[in-house]
């Protein structure tokens, strides 16, 4: 299970780029996040290692894999 800080970055950046990798702007993630740059480091790291995300650290870029959680919990598994 993702943390809350890594759940909500996950969101944030599904919505800013649906389909393409795209350059992190890291001002924007601080302030739709409401987080400390500290604390999004940590969550995008998280999302890289539980395969959510791939991220490229040098060139800042960052493609979302995986947009939801998997399990029985997740919302949009109770429609299907």
């Amino acid at each position: 299970m993702l943390s809350d800080h890594a759940r909500k970055l996950l969101r944030i950046l599904f919505n800013c780029n649906r389909h393409d990798s795209t350059k992190m702007d890291y001002l924007l993630l601080l302030q739709m996040s409401q987080r400390d740059l500290e604390t999004i480091m940590d969550a995008l790291t998280e999302l890289q290692q539980a395969d959510y995300i791939e991220w490229d650290r040098e060139a800042g870029v960052a493609r979302v894999i995986y947009a939801f959680e998997p399990g029985p919990n997740n919302w949009r598994n109770k429609y299907r």
